[in-house]
This record gives C-alpha cells, structure tokens and sequence, in this order.
C-alpha cells in the first residue's frame, strides 16, 4: 500500500519533534477525527497546532475513513499526542470520520498495524482510544471500536454480485447487463437470444479477473478462478464441443500457471488474457457463421 507524505497534503512543518525507538512501542491506539470523511489532513493539522496549541498533527498516520487512503502523520517512530500518557509507547492511527471505516479503511488500518510489529518486532496491542483514555470518549465510534476489540479482522472478498459462475443459468428472454457486449453474437436471424454459452461467459470471467490483478496483488494457490459450462445455444454439434472443450483447456492450464506463482506481473498476464479474448471472440464468431441458416433462395 502506499502512504501519501506529508508534502502531497501540504502539511506544515513541525514546532517540535521528538522520537523514539521502535522497540518502545507497546500499544497500537486506533482514533477517529470525529469530523466528516471529507475532512482534510491539513485542517487536522491546523486544529490541533492552531486549536489545541500541539507541536504538529497528533497522529502517527490517518485513514480516510470512505475510500482507505493513508497519509503520513507524524510518521513512524515520531511521538505523538494522540492519548495522554501513551505517546511514547503507542502508534496512533487516526480514522478519518465518525465511527466510519468502509472495507478499504479497515484493510489500511490492519496493515498499517501490520508494518508496525515488523519494525517492532513484536506483536503490538490492540487499542481503541476509548480503552487507554483520561477523560470519557467514545472514540473511535461504537461499530470502528467492536471491530477492533475484535482483533481488526481482515475485510472477505466480496461476492461477484454480476455473475456467478456457480449458477450460469439466465432467462435468454431477459439477459444480465454483464452479458450485453454478447447479445448481438448470441442473437440467432428470428431474433431469438440463445442460452449463454462457455465462451461468451468465459470472455467475461476473464475480463474480470484481469481488471482484479495489480502489481500488488498476490493469488491464492487456486489463481483466478473462471466458471465452466459447455451449455450451447448454437447447437450440440461435435465440432462446436471440440472446439469450446479445446479453449476450456487452454484457460485451465493458464489459471494453473497463473495459480503456481506468488505474484503476478499485472503487464503480462494483462496481454496473455488480451490474445485469449481476441481468439475466443473469433471462435465464436467462426460457431456463430457456421451455425447460421442459409437463406433460402427468392420465390419465383
């Protein structure tokens, strides 16, 4: 992940600033600002310098609670002045927001905590602010404070809410809005949209994964996983299976290849997944022809 530096929010430079070794730190104090989500770290800053009378922003780092970017506070192994009596021996982090922490600013949070124990080299203890406070607060926010307590559990995955690839039945008379870019091939010369076929679903499968893939990203050992089904609208002729059954193995072998490394070099696999769609799309294009009536001859 990236953390955005104190030039790139125009932040002012410090009073003051002392620090301390990594292996002071003990606590781990997530906060919220307790403003709106829009709110800028630069106003943060000017709050707490101009406001409060502090030598600079409070916290270590800050997570825009709505979309999960970091900003760099006072930085790692700066002291803060997030939690009285705590400073020294614990790392703020500062949630943009009331009680606001979408998947993305959890999975910021967790990682920040994440990068802090390997420079600590130790496992730190988790905090609400709430839990280590002088006076009363209900920082960081009731629903914020439960997911910490709870060990700041990694955001799941959420389900593909397009297309399932489990479940690739579909009304022909009624398509998804994923299946649009595929209807014109599937339309037959009455006007009639035939099933959904292994290769128009395998396109979109692999369009998908691909635009999931970062330089970042890391695949599981099962690489991206893409619905199977020989249905076909066209007919049940021995070449259409052949051909589908031939393509099918093609992609088997790349997901496998793709599943067998840690990580994926988004170019590469970005311009493998390119050449398959285009060959796919002339497959279909080729079924599609030779699967068309001829037209009959004008009446005399």
């Amino acid at each position: 992940m990236r953390i955005i530096p104190r030039a790139e929010w125009n932040a002012r430079a410090p009073k003051n600033r002392s620090t301390t070794s990594p292996g002071n730190r003990v606590y781990y104090i997530v906060h919220h600002s307790g403003g709106p989500v829009t709110q800028t770290v630069r106003a943060i800053q000017d709050w707490c310098m101009d406001g409060r009378g502090f030598s600079d922003i409070d916290y270590n780092f800050l997570v825009r609670g709505s979309t999960g970017e970091i900003y760099e506070g006072r930085g790692w192994d700066v002291i803060g002045a997030h939690t009285a009596n705590y400073n020294t021996n614990g790392a703020g982090v500062c949630i943009i927001g009331t009680d606001t922490a979408s998947d993305a600013a959890k999975a910021s949070v967790r990682w920040l905590y994440e990068q802090y124990n390997k420079r600590c080299g130790k496992t730190l203890k988790i905090r609400g602010h709430r839990d280590l406070a002088t006076t009363g607060t209900d920082c960081p926010g009731d629903r914020v404070y439960a997911w910490v307590h709870a060990g700041m559990p990694a955001p799941t995955a959420p389900e593909d809410d397009d297309v399932k690839f489990t479940d690739l039945a579909w009304d022909p008379k009624d398509p998804p809005a994923w299946a649009d870019p595929y209807v014109e091939l599937m339309t037959t010369p009455d006007g009639v949209v035939a099933q959904p076929t292994f290769l128009n679903l395998l396109l979109h499968g692999m369009r998908h994964s691909a635009e999931a893939v970062t330089l970042n990203d890391k695949l599981g050992s099962t690489g991206p996983t893409v619905g199977v089904s020989l249905q076909s609208g066209y007919g049940n002729t021995v070449a259409t299976v052949a051909q589908l059954t031939n393509l099918k193995d093609q992609v088997t072998a790349l997901s496998t290849a793709v599943g067998a490394i840690d990580e994926v070099d988004s170019a590469e696999l970005q311009g493998k997944l390119d050449a398959l769609e285009q060959d796919l799309q002339t497959t279909l294009q080729e079924i599609k022809d030779q699967l068309d009536p001829v037209e009959p001859p004008p009446a005399p």
